[in-house]
C-alpha cells in the first residue's frame, strides 16, 4: 500500500482526540467514518466537528471554505465490523484502558483488509503491548496526537519492535501529506518523546515546591516569562548548540547531580491528592478553580495556538 492508494480512514472513539483527528482527514478530502458505541458521543462529536472548523476558517487556518466540505466526509457508525471492512487506517482513541484497547485491536485483525495500518493513539501504551493481539504485528504502530489535535501540528509515530518500515513510511507520508509534523520514533519507550521530556520538568518542578525552594505559581511564572517563550521558535538542541557546548560542560557537573531522580511523587503530592486537590476538575490544586476560570484559561490556550498557528504558516 501506498499514500496514493488512501482513500478510506477509520476513527475509534468520538471524544475530543478522536473528533479532531477525524476532522484532518476529512478536511484534507478522505472519506472518513468516525466510530462510537454511543450515537450520543457521535451527535456531540459532529457538533465540536463544526465549532472547531469554523474556528479555523474565521482565521484562515482551514485547507476548506465551509464547514458542509468536510462533513460530507465524515460518517458516524456504532458497528465496528461494519464501518473497518473497507477502510485503509484505523486510528484507535478510546481511552487508555489495556485490556479494551487489546480487543479492539483483535476485532479490526478480524475484520480489517490484510493491507489496513491499525494505529493507536495512545499516550502511554507502546505497539508492542496491542501488535501480539492480531496475526500482523508488522502493520500495528502508535500515533500519538496531542490536544487539540486540529491545532497541534506534532504527531509521534511509533514503531515497535516488530513494525514494518513500509508501514512507518507510509503513516508518515499521510500525515506530512495531510499538514502534521510527524517524527518517527525507531525505538518504543514509555511515554514516547514529549511526555518524557515534560515528565523530566514536572519532576523537577515539583520538588522544587515541595523544598520550600518556590511557589508552584513562582514556576508557572518563570516558565511562562523565559524558557516557555522561546520554545515555538528553536529547540534545545538548536539552542545549545548556538549557545556552545563547551559552556554547557562546563555548567553542566554543578547542575545534573542536583537534578532530583525520584521514582516517585512527594509526600507534599500524596497529601494532596488524599485531600482531593487533584486540580481543576475539583475545583482545587495548587489553584482554586472555578468554571469561569478553566474556561478563560482554556480560551487563552486556544488563543495563543491559533497565533503560533497563524504565524507557522
Amino acid at each position: 500500500m501506498s499514500v496514493e492508494t488512501i482513500n478510506k480512514i477509520a476513527v475509534i472513539g468520538a471524544g475530543n482526540m478522536g473528533g479532531g483527528i477525524a476532522q484532518e482527514f476529512a478536511s484534507h478530502g478522505y472519506a472518513v467514518t468516525l466510530i462510537e458505541i454511543d450515537p450520543q458521543n457521535l451527535a456531540k462529536a459532529i457538533e465540536s466537528i463544526k465549532t472547531n472548523i469554523q474556528l479555523l476558517i474565521d482565521n484562515d487556518l482551514s485547507p476548506v471554505e465551509n464547514v458542509d466540505s468536510v462533513l460530507e466526509n465524515i460518517e458516524t457508525s456504532t458497528d465496528l465490523q461494519e464501518a473497518v471492512t473497507d477502510v485503509d487506517i484505523v486510528i484507535e482513541a478510546v481511552f487508555e484502558d489495556l485490556d479494551l484497547k487489546r480487543n479492539i485491536f483483535a476485532d479490526l485483525d478480524k475484520y480489517c483488509a490484510s493491507h489496513t495500518i491499525l494505529a493507536t493513539n495512545s499516550s502511554v501504551m507502546v505497539p508492542s503491548m496491542l501488535a501480539d493481539a492480531t496475526q500482523r504485528p508488522e502493520k500495528v504502530i502508535g500515533a500519538h496526537y496531542f490536544y487539540p489535535p486540529f491545532l497541534m501540528p506534532l504527531v509521534e509515530i511509533v514503531k515497535g519492535p516488530q513494525t514494518s518500515a513500509k508501514t512507518a513510511n507510509v503513516l508518515n507520508e499521510i500525515l506530512t501529506k495531510i499538514g502534521k509534523t510527524p517524527i518517527v520514533m525507531q525505538k518504543e519507550v514509555i511515554g514516547f518523546i514529549a511526555n518524557r521530556l515534560e515528565g523530566a520538568f514536572m519532576r523537577e518542578a515539583i520538588t522544587l515546591v515541595d523544598k520550600g525552594i518556590v511557589s508552584a505559581q513562582d514556576i508557572d511564572t518563570v516558565m511562562k516569562n523565559s524558557i516557555g517563550l522561546r520554545l515555538p521558535t528553536v529547540g534545545p538542541f538548536e539552542l545549545y548548540d548556538i549557545q556552545g557546548w563547551d559552556l554547557i560542560a562546563m555548567a553542566a557537573p554543578f547542575l545534573l547531580g542536583d537534578l532530583d531522580t525520584s521514582q516517585d511523587f512527594p509526600e507534599m503530592m500524596k497529601e494532596k491528592l488524599a485531600k482531593g486537590e487533584i486540580g481543576a476538575k475539583a475545583g482545587q490544586g495548587f489553584y482554586s478553580w472555578d468554571q469561569n476560570k478553566i474556561d478563560a484559561v482554556n480560551e487563552k490556550i486556544m488563543v495563543s495556538l491559533i497565533k503560533i498557528a497563524k504565524w507557522r504558516q
